[in-house]
């Protein structure tokens, strides 16, 4: 493991990107501002599937502010507690962070959200085949997946989020065992989550799959502290692992149809992870994508292509629920993730009530369209959805507490991946 910039800074929180305004109201406070209208603002960053272009939407006008110019196209992710956007460009085997200029007004018991100038970062991180980025606890996580091949082991590179604005920001460098297709979790008190390669496919076994057996704990110092790939038993490893997710002391690995779910649980006492297996209600099926909101203490994912299923990590429980199509995505609203937004292939947004675990609403949005190439792409913000339309080169703003589409943005090119930094505030 190699280390930039050895002394650590203290972390801070500038806020979540979307917690804001009303929601964290209670009822009295909400009924107190009826007279009043919220309005969402802040950025959209929206990457061009084809170009190597990140445009900048002001979510208060709908207008393109600015445009940033990458290497190649990149799938955009927020960072969970800064202001700061991670383009992921895996064929160009670059990562580049933006600044996308928004400030926070402090006006005693509300905040104002000020969208400046976005910038690119001169600071920007290389390797073979970037895929799955996470951002948890203060740290952005990205996973480099290596190459078979070419003899290319994967490694994983943390970020020090609260450090993005120095000229030197803090980064931990981890090197596994062989290439794979994994992922690493940022976890409590400096500890990382970092997927175990398969050895059978490290060793060029014929058919052996690229996706991980299981987890190693690691410190910021890169010394593995517990290992969870025991392959002979399923409640301490996870077996063609392709999907990880956050809420409170859970983290959730996604593994194959005969193996369920791993869920790792955090003792902030002992400092030590323990684990348990939940199986899959039904055979031959499998989540590959799981999801969770820092307010609800379950996990959402897919179960196969037509339904999701909700995951309890606290008493092992499951709920599928069937979808009318095959899903192309899904998200939290996040206001307090009291909906889920799915995108089916039939063109519609699913809106589901995650507590009740009913669909409110199916919108239609878009025409039916496949889940491979370019296609139509979602994201969320608070109490919203966006749905990227490629072929119009418009992205649609979808209510999500009231169902209803809310208003069509141009934006041209392409548009694809996207991630909105945006909170409600309230206009008097």
């Amino acid at each position: 493991m190699r280390r930039k910039s050895a002394v650590r800074r203290l972390l801070f929180f500038v806020l979540v990107i979307a917690g804001l305004g009303a929601a964290g109201c209670d009822k009295k406070e909400r009924d107190s501002h009826d007279h009043d209208h919220e309005e969402i603002v802040g950025a959209l960053l929206v990457s061009d599937a084809e170009a190597g272009r990140i445009d900048i939407v002001d979510l208060h006008d709908g207008d393109v502010v600015s445009s940033i110019d990458l290497e190649g196209p990149a799938t955009i992710y927020p960072t969970a507690h800064t202001y700061y956007g991670v383009a992921v460009q895996t064929e160009e085997g670059l990562v580049n962070f933006i600044d996308t200029g928004i400030e926070i007004e402090e006006h005693g018991d509300h905040f104002h959200l000020h969208v400046g100038e976005p910038e690119l970062l001169g600071f920007e991180l290389f390797g073979t085949t970037p895929v799955h980025f996470v951002s948890h606890d203060g740290w952005s996580a990205i996973h480099f997946d290596g190459s078979r091949d070419d003899g290319i082991d994967a490694e994983v590179a943390a970020v020090l989020e609260s450090t993005l604005g120095d000229s030197e920001p803090e980064v931990l460098f981890f090197a596994l065992d062989g290439p794979a297709h994994g992922a690493a979790v940022p976890a409590h008190d400096n500890k990382f989550l970092i997927t175990v390669p398969n050895p059978e496919y490290v060793n060029g076994v014929p058919g052996a799959s690229s996706l991980p057996i299981g987890v190693n704990v690691y410190d910021e110092f890169g010394f593995v502290l517990q290992e969870f790939a025991d392959v002979e038993d399923p409640d301490s490893s996870c077996v063609d692992l392709h999907g990880e997710a956050v809420t409170g002391s859970h983290y959730a690995f996604a593994c194959g149809a005969d193996f369920g779910v791993l869920v790792l649980t955090y003792n902030e006492v002992s400092g030590q992870f323990t684990s348990k297996n939940i199986p899959y209600p039904a055979a031959d099926v499998r989540t590959g994508t799981l999801i969770a909101h820092e307010s609800k203490g379950f996990f959402v994912g897919n179960f196969g292509t037509a339904a999701l299923i909700k995951i309890n990590p606290s008493n092992s429980a499951t709920d599928v629920l069937d979808l009318p199509a095959d899903q192309c995505g899904f998200v939290f609203e996040q206001d307090g993730g009291n909906e889920v937004a799915v995108l089916t292939v039939d063109g519609f947004i699913q809106v589901i009530d995650s507590n009740t675990w009913t669909i409110e609403e199916s919108i239609p949005v878009t025409s039916p369209f496949s889940c491979t190439g370019i296609r139509p792409r979602l994201s969320a913000g608070p109490g919203v959805a966006y749905v990227s339309i490629p072929e119009d080169g418009t992205v649609v703003e979808v209510g999500l507490h009231e169902p209803e589409i809310i208003r069509e943005i141009e934006v041209g090119g392409t548009p694809g991946t996207m991630t909105a930094f945006a909170i409600k505030e309230v206009q008097h």
